[in-house]
């Protein structure tokens, strides 16, 4: 009514985060797209966040390559102006993602390094560290299941490693999911007993978060994860092993 185009952009946006929400991708990307020509192109945030938005709802309705296009343009968008690093983080991450999907592991770890490198410069410490997340994840997705042992106790240190920088920075939700992690390789080979201390030193984390720091830009690093989801789930996975163990009474515990 009074031709505010800023804030006509950021409703709109709104509208598709709600639409996209509830999978409704059509009506997100309408109002994405609506967006897009109302938005100020100085307002290099919201244009960052659109470029995402709308590769998110590409990559939702498994169009891969429309949503690398928008998550590139995106990123060089703000390389180009050296700006909103940890967007550009952000966009560099999400090509990854469509790498990934797709088993393109070479080009997915190429661009979650470069990622690094842009949180990096920032010093975003979260964003790295679930950043190196992905990067362990991706290395496991080359693993055959018939190499269960490969490297087992250096894929061990590597999640150590990352729980530590999560550590460093005071982030337990990171932490807990490295331990996740460590218990998932442990149980797959057998190795019950510590598999189980992994997985209990998780779910200690996970009790011990309290109104934990968060920026928006962590949360897509946590739903690629699955860790939004999922932390009942740690606590199952602590409860199956302890079940395993004959520790039944200590299982029912934790799942209560």
């Amino acid at each position: 009514a009074v031709n505010d185009d800023a804030n006509i952009a950021l409703a709109l946006m709104g509208i598709g985060e709600t639409y996209f929400r509830q999978r409704r991708y059509g009506e997100a990307l309408n109002s994405f797209t609506q967006a897009q020509h109302t938005l100020d192109s100085d307002d290099l945030i919201s244009d960052a966040r659109l470029h995402l938005d709308l590769g998110n709802v590409y990559r939702a309705m498994n169009d891969g390559n429309t949503a690398l296009r928008y998550f590139r343009d995106g990123a060089n968008s703000l390389r180009a102006r050296k700006t909103a690093k940890k967007y550009e983080a952000l966009l560099l991450f999400s090509i990854g993602t469509v790498y990934h999907e797709s088993s393109r592991w070479d080009e997915a770890k190429r661009f979650f390094n470069e990622a690094v490198g842009a949180a990096k410069e920032v010093g975003d410490k979260i964003s790295e560290s679930y950043l190196y997340l992905l990067l362990a994840r991706t290395t496991e997705s080359q693993i055959p299941v018939s190499q269960r042992n490969f490297q087992l106790e250096k894929r061990v240190q590597t999640y150590e490693q990352i729980g530590q920088r999560f550590q460093d920075c005071g982030h337990k939700t990171g932490e807990a999911y490295s331990y996740v992690q460590i218990g998932n390789l442990y149980r797959m080979v057998g190795r019950l007993a510590e598999a189980r201390e992994a997985y209990r030193r998780a779910v200690d984390l996970d009790e011990e978060r309290a109104a934990e720091y968060l920026e928006d830009v962590h949360l897509p690093y946590q739903r690629e994860l699955g860790i939004d989801q999922n932390h009942e789930d740690w606590y199952r996975r602590l409860a199956a092993v302890l079940l395993e163990l004959r520790r039944s009474e200590e299982a029912l515990r934790y799942l209560d």
